[in-house]
């Protein structure tokens, strides 16, 4: 009885491994690839991924992260063979926006796109710098 039973503990453990195997390989195949504010920074450095933030200008100028590039959702289709041609962190306010365009980046087969988890929300909340670009009122 004891041979059957320290027997299942391995075909558990293969299980599970199997299982984790297969659900990481999903996950990539699906594209949908969500970076954390750290995450997203690490990727940038080591990497050198860019980050696209994809509000509209106005949202843009208010507050975006150093060294990003503006390429509203608005004309992304149509400026998508203009994107930098490395890895792609995209930015919007809250993450939800941002799924949709790397889903549609990735119908254009546009590799290497990923997405900034709660956006600019959650860069913010992680006390990471942003930087605007305020008009002079002379």
């Amino acid at each position: 009885m004891d041979f059957l039973l320290y027997n299942n503990n391995y075909l558990f453990l293969i299980a599970a491994v199997v299982s984790g195997i297969l659900l990481v390989i999903g996950s990539r195949k699906s594209g949908q690839s969500t970076l954390s504010a750290q995450e997203a920074v690490r990727f940038s450095n080591t990497d050198h991924a860019q980050f696209i933030d994809i509000r509209e200008p106005e949202a843009y100028q208010a507050g975006h992260i150093a060294q990003s590039k503006n390429f509203p959702k608005s004309n992304l289709e149509a400026k998508a063979s203009s994107l930098p041609k490395k890895p792609l962190i995209l930015v919007c306010d809250t993450g939800r926006t941002a799924l949709e365009a790397a889903a549609t980046l990735k119908k254009l087969n546009i590799e290497n796109v990923y997405t900034l988890k709660d956006g600019l929300t959650g860069w913010k909340n992680e006390g990471l710098p942003i930087k605007s670009k305020k008009k002079s009122k002379e």
